[in-house]
């Protein structure tokens, strides 16, 4: 959306840059040789792409997909490395029918299967991502209906940990399309109507992205002569003490082989430190524990889940993540 923020320079609007992923089944029983189609859509990414044609199509065999169970539900799982993305229909890779040759991925690991490559640089592994998975939604034609359960993304290397899935099984649902004109929840799966108009909706899944931990501490109504903040982190962090920065530097604790060695920073916050209330907040990025050690396909390294030691005078704290992946946090006062 912004050309001095993408090594394309490319501006679009919302919603005018993204990739779509089609089922379709409109040929299916019309003919007897009319069989489903996999369409993968691609809009933005170059001054060539086009969101009414198809960047690639695939046929689906009549065995997977065929006039007895259109309209039943399908399960479609998609895997995106560096621009490429695998697809699988109801656990089958090659879904034409079709013996698909293996290719090489990064770091020569064998890739077979249904593969399309979105990145417009082309194929390789040592340069950045175009595009990241960012925010998430539903196409669905006017006149059409569609459901969609078990909606879910995750880490692709393992353990492959959730980092978004919602629940639909609350009375009432507060999740992050709420707001969307033709979209309802019910029997567990969002159910979008296309209406007259067709609906695109899109919506920033960003509360389960980078954690952000709180805490707050007293201090008595003396003058604090000289104080003292130490602090780690598995993954990069940065440390804010009643508001105020703590430090100037970025990236620590620093690369490291941290299954050997972790380092820790201290910081002289004397001049931060309030008599009273203190507030003591932290956000916390991949870096290189969780993150993309180099270039490939190394995520996850060392681990999934970021967390944070911190300690004031006499008071440490220890904070880690939910399971969940939600921006709570657990905070343990030791």
């Amino acid at each position: 959306m912004d050309k001095y923020k993408n090594i394309y320079q490319l501006e679009n609007k919302k919603d005018e840059s993204h990739v779509r992923l089609e089922p379709d089944i409109s040929a299916v029983g019309a003919t007897a040789e009319g069989r489903a189609r996999f369409n993968v859509y691609r809009a933005g990414y170059s001054t060539n792409d086009t969101a009414t044609t198809p960047f690639a199509s695939f046929e689906i065999m009549d065995s997977l997909i065929n006039p007895l169970n259109k309209h039943q539900p399908h399960h479609i799982e998609i895997r995106s490395t560096f621009g490429k993305i695998a697809i699988s229909i109801d656990g089958h890779t090659a879904f034409e029918g079709k013996a698909k040759p293996l290719t090489t991925g990064p770091f020569g690991q064998a890739v077979g299967g249904i593969i399309v490559n979105l990145n417009p640089h082309g194929d390789g592994g040592d340069y950045v991502t175009f595009g990241m998975l960012a925010d998430i939604g539903f196409a669905v034609p006017p006149g059409q209906q569609s459901g969609f359960s078990n909606l879910r993304v995750s880490f692709l290397r393992s353990p492959s940990n959730t980092v978004f899935k919602e629940d639909l099984t609350k009375p009432v649902y507060d999740g992050i399309f709420k707001s969307s004109t033709g979209l309802t929840v019910k029997q567990d799966q969002y159910f979008i109507d296309g209406g007259s108009q067709g609906v695109f909706i899109t919506k920033d899944p960003s509360h389960n992205s980078t954690p952000m931990l709180r805490t707050r501490f007293i201090t008595d109504n003396k003058k604090i002569d000289h104080a003292r903040l130490y602090a780690t982190a598995r993954d990069i962090y940065e440390l804010y003490l009643n508001g105020k920065r703590v430090g100037a530097d970025y990236f620590n604790p620093g690369l490291t082989q941290y299954n050997k060695t972790h380092m820790y920073q201290t910081y002289d916050v004397t001049h931060l430190i309030a008599p009273g209330n203190n507030a003591l907040g932290a956000m916390l990025g991949e870096g290189w524990w969780s993150g993309l050690l180099s270039f490939g396909s190394i995520w996850n390294h060392f681990g999934d889940r970021q967390s944070l030691f911190g300690q004031v005078g006499h008071h440490l704290y220890r904070w880690y993540q939910r399971s969940d992946y939600h921006q709570s946090s657990i905070l343990e006062i030791l």
